[in-house]
């Protein structure tokens, strides 16, 4: 019963979101099952998780999204320059992890820029996608994007992983939701180093039994979010 009033609010907060955010990246835009879908992970570098991240992705020959705050690039450069290396796309996830509905829009323009400036630095190419802290973002804040050529990017199944859930409730959760297309959203932790290791493993294990396949976001392919794309899967 609790399981499922919590899958119910996540269900209807997502739908919420998704019509009233600005216009971003929720769903692989060419709905069909050969979508493929793109797993993401928020909040690194860490040494604890990143590493043995793109060993997982590595031997099941999947391609991630990792969005990186500033501040951890900036503390370990060379695990970004390695999450390149292995093929993996990096974005950015501001600087300090600020909420941006909470802060104004000159801060926000600051945490966006030092974070891209670092990611380059460390791997030589520039962000092209952005998830906002907290998943939310406002529009004025949204145009500092635009200017930017950063696409929002948004979350599709998520498990609220950033608390200490458990392996078998992060799997559960994100299985639930996930079908083709779908942008599954992941969080690197040190505290929780091993939920984050050991769900990555099983999702993967879960998804290449189902077929699904998996690539990098493409900003070209964004489109608006259409009211057809609200209903959640079962």
């Amino acid at each position: 019963m609790i399981k499922s009033l919590l899958d119910l609010k996540m269900d209807m907060m997502t739908g919420a979101c998704r019509s009233v955010l600005p216009s971003g990246y929720w769903h692989h835009p060419e709905d069909s099952v050969d979508s493929p879908c793109h797993m993401t992970f928020d909040d690194g570098p860490f040494p604890e998780t990143t590493p043995k991240l793109l060993q997982i992705l590595n031997e099941h020959n999947v391609k991630a999204t990792f969005f990186f705050t500033g501040s951890n690039v900036e503390q370990f450069p060379e695990l970004v320059k390695m999450t390149r290396e292995h093929g993996h796309q990096i974005g950015n996830h501001t600087y300090k992890h600020l909420p941006p509905l909470f802060i104004p829009k000159g801060l926000f323009e600051k945490e966006v820029d030092a974070t891209s400036l670092l990611i380059k630095n460390a791997c030589g190419e520039a962000p092209t996608v952005f998830r906002p802290p907290y998943g939310l973002i406002d529009f004025d804040k949204a145009s500092t994007l635009t200017e930017r050529a950063l696409t929002c990017v948004y979350w599709g199944p998520v498990a609220e992983d950033w608390n200490d859930v458990g392996v078998s409730e992060v799997v559960r959760r994100i299985v639930r939701q996930t079908r083709s297309g779908s942008v599954i959203v992941l969080h690197e932790s040190r505290r929780n180093s091993r939920q984050c290791l050991k769900s990555t493993e099983e999702i993967l294990k879960w998804s290449v039994a189902k077929g699904l396949k998996f690539d990098h976001i493409r900003p070209e392919k964004t489109r608006p979010t259409f009211k057809s794309d609200l209903t959640q899967p079962a």
